[in-house]
């Protein structure tokens, strides 16, 4: 008798009662030569039929639950957006709690799955990941569920689970910049200073809008403060500002005296040669990388050669917004006569 006919006798020995052909299946191997060849087939008739099949109908499930929810999540952000935090959280707190007990699928036979808010940072994902896997956006919008989620928790000072639920955005959207600062802000809050670092830093990797340098500066100033490093905490709010912070109503940069009054000293604004001495004992970066301007054109006269050209101006865009150079804005000005093809 081969391996396929014992197998297939063992098979109609199951009853269709999960607790029980498990533990009928358990016995078998327990009895089974370790040498013999249909030992290796019943330990993955067990992993097939009674892990890795309801995991998956879990997950497809989930899949219509998050589709079915996308109205819930809609109502949950507008109720956070006028400060009603418990109701937001109610209204959203269960599909989370699911899909945490699920865990989506990130890494398939062959490619990997992540939630990306836009192109280039996918793009940017696999070029700092030097991944020899394809990398492919996840099905399902989980990173920004977890963001809302997480958020939600630490508005309401609960910050352990906070910091549970914005790993998880993180984890599925590991070049997320909202995900990731909003994690670095939770363990602030929670008195955490060396994982605000780790964030911040890492954050930098996938940076390429001014906004994101306006954040991770500010962020790692907050870090600063808290280590009591008055004048790296200057240097940073001041390359803050030079990508845009004194622009953003929602950072609350502290005043000279606030901060003197807590360093018990007078403090000065930083001049570059400072900010630069700062950079380079603390090991952070001085704005984007050039590298990032490179990817950008580089995908731009790609996007323009197959025609794409919307898709070509979204990425000479980018170009222009970190290093205003006037050669990528001729080339933007070139392209807004071309039709629009993404």
């Amino acid at each position: 008798m081969d391996i396929k006919e014992k197998l297939a006798e063992i098979e109609e020995s199951l009853t269709g009662d999960r607790d029980n052909d498990v533990e009928f299946l358990l016995e078998k191997l327990e009895k089974l030569d370790a040498q013999d060849e249909i030992r290796e087939a019943v330990a993955d008739l067990i992993v097939e039929r009674y892990v890795k099949q309801p995991l998956q109908q879990m997950e497809d499930s989930l899949k219509q639950t998050v589709e079915a929810y996308g109205k819930c999540y809609e109502k949950a952000q507008s109720l956070a957006g006028i400060g009603m935090y418990e109701e937001a959280l109610r209204e959203i707190d269960d599909l989370v709690r699911q899909m945490i007990l699920v865990k989506p699928t990130i890494h398939g036979n062959r490619n990997d799955y992540y939630c990306f808010s836009e192109w280039f940072e996918r793009d940017l994902f696999i070029e700092v990941e030097q991944s020899t896997r394809m990398v492919w956006p996840h099905t399902m919008p989980l990173t920004k569920f977890f963001t809302l989620h997480g958020s939600l928790l630490t508005a309401l000072e609960r910050y352990e689970e906070g910091i549970t639920s914005l790993s998880m955005a993180v984890l599925y959207g590991p070049a997320d910049h909202e995900a990731r600062i909003l994690l670095a802000e939770a363990y602030k809050r929670s008195g955490n200073p060396e994982m605000v670092r780790e964030l911040t830093m890492k954050g930098f990797r996938y940076a390429f809008r001014n906004s994101h340098f306006t954040e991770l500066y500010f962020t790692l100033g907050c870090y600063f403060g808290m280590m009591e490093q008055w004048d790296d905490v200057m240097a940073c709010l001041a390359l803050s500002k030079q990508f845009g912070g004194n622009r953003r109503k929602d950072l609350m940069f502290p005043s000279m005296h606030q901060l003197e009054r807590h360093a018990g000293r007078r403090i000065q604004e930083p001049d570059m040669d400072q900010i630069r001495r700062s950079a380079e004992a603390n090991g952070y970066p001085i704005g984007p990388d050039r590298s990032v301007l490179m990817l950008a054109r580089r995908l731009g006269e790609k996007a323009y050669m197959e025609g794409r050209f919307d898709r070509a101006r979204y990425y000479y865009g980018i170009a222009h917004e970190l290093f205003h150079e006037e050669a990528d804005k001729s080339v933007i000005d070139a392209l807004s006569a071309q039709p629009v093809l993404m």
